[in-house]
């Protein structure tokens, strides 16, 4: 079945809901070809923030989550009023939106997007997987999904051809890749200055013995979601915060034991505020180095009405100055002028209005007010019922 939306009703049955078949996301770049019968013509666009694209006489086709068979199949029934015979192929040009994490035994752990059917092995071979001693030893991926985990046999996979244990891999996998071989060693990767393997010198292992070892975090580091992968795939959580501001000793924290691996993730948050004509205006957590797109994505996106290239963002450094830059949304959204998705800080107001504001200073003065009411109802929650009973 269609997911539910498109177009009230599934048109195209089962047989079109492949299994396997890469699904777009946001982000990811599609190149639609369309053959009329007489020319074809060809288009790449990116899928906005709200799951939508345009194309030529479609105007917003609800993409993210289909497969590219089913998107050419939707755009072909649009055009069908304007085309007689009208062919409509769909490539995905981008992969933008599905990721998995490649972290242990490779020579280059970290975040890689999906390419259609990726399978453990693909993912192995662009992380520069180191095979000798995993292979000799171990012999051991694990696959770590949705909290369960599973041990699969690289001999298996390699020497016997045994295909169901080179499983078809999904957005938000860990493949931990384990090491062996080598006796009284963690590996520590992520967001460590100095990321490697670590000797243990004393047993049992501190996690700030490896910090240390490492030569400690980068500016970009997320501790408090650190996590330790045991040699048998088991995954335990580690927040490293409660260690560094003293809340706990390090002696209360997992201790780091023999072909572990611990690793910290990069920061992925900032504060925004999204106010104005948005379906859910409030304060959101972005990932570091979201665009202004992302965070009016979060906020369900504009209401009918709004001006949007009459967007700004409000940004205040931590000297007190205010800087208010606009975002011409409309053209980002609809001419593809990505320059106008600018980065955001954390504390930045975006803010989408109702009524067109001539210059800077009339957004100042009309509705600069307003938006900081409305941070401050967000930073201070209203009292409870009964207390203002």
């Amino acid at each position: 079945m269609w997911p539910p939306g498109l177009f009230g009703e599934s048109i195209l049955g089962p047989a079109a809901m492949e299994v396997g078949e890469y699904r777009v996301g946001l982000g990811d770049v599609l190149r639609i070809r369309l053959y009329d019968g007489k020319e074809s013509v060809e288009r790449v666009v990116r899928v906005r923030p709200d799951g939508k694209i345009s194309f030529d006489l479609v105007n917003s086709v609800q993409v993210q989550d289909f497969t590219p068979t089913q998107i050419g199949e939707v755009i072909k029934l649009r055009l069908a009023k304007f085309y007689k015979h009208p062919e409509v192929t769909v490539f995905v040009d981008e992969f933008a939106s599905q990721k998995v994490l490649v972290i242990g035994n490779v020579n280059s752990p970290g975040t890689y997007a999906l390419m259609g059917e990726d399978r453990v092995l693909d993912l192995l071979a662009r992380a520069g997987w180191i095979s000798t001693p995993a292979v000799d030893g171990a012999d051991q991926v694990v696959l770590l999904r949705d909290g369960a985990r599973e041990t699969l046999s690289l001999s298996r996979m390699l020497n016997q051809a045994k295909l169901d244990q080179n499983r078809i891999l999904r957005r938000g996998d860990i493949i931990y890749v384990v090491a062996s071989g080598e006796k009284g060693m963690v590996r520590v990767q992520g967001e460590f200055k100095s990321p490697g393997k670590v000797a243990i010198e004393r047993e049992p292992m501190w996690v700030t013995d490896a910090i240390t070892a490492a030569g400690g975090f980068t500016a970009d580091a997320e501790p408090s979601k650190a996590f330790i992968v045991r040699s048998d795939g088991t995954r335990v959580s580690v927040d490293l915060s409660e260690v560094l501001d003293g809340r706990k000793s390090p002696a209360d924290a997992p201790a780091l034991h023999d072909g572990d691996l611990f690793f910290v993730p990069q920061r992925m948050s900032l504060r925004v505020f999204v106010l104005g004509m948005v379906r859910a205006p409030g304060e959101y957590m972005l990932p570091a180095g979201s665009h202004v797109l992302a965070a009016i994505s979060r906020a369900g996106y504009h209401l009918p009405g709004a001006v949007l290239d009459g967007t700004r963002v409000v940004r205040i450094s931590p000297s007190g100055q205010t800087q208010v830059f606009q975002v011409a949304l409309d053209r980002l959204l609809h001419d593809r002028q990505f320059q106008q998705d600018i980065a955001l800080a954390d504390g930045d107001v975006v803010y989408v209005p109702k009524s067109v504001m001539s210059n800077i200073g009339d957004f100042w003065e009309r509705l600069w007010p307003l938006v900081r009411v409305n941070i401050q109802n967000i930073q201070q929650p209203p009292p409870a019922l009964e207390q203002r009973r």
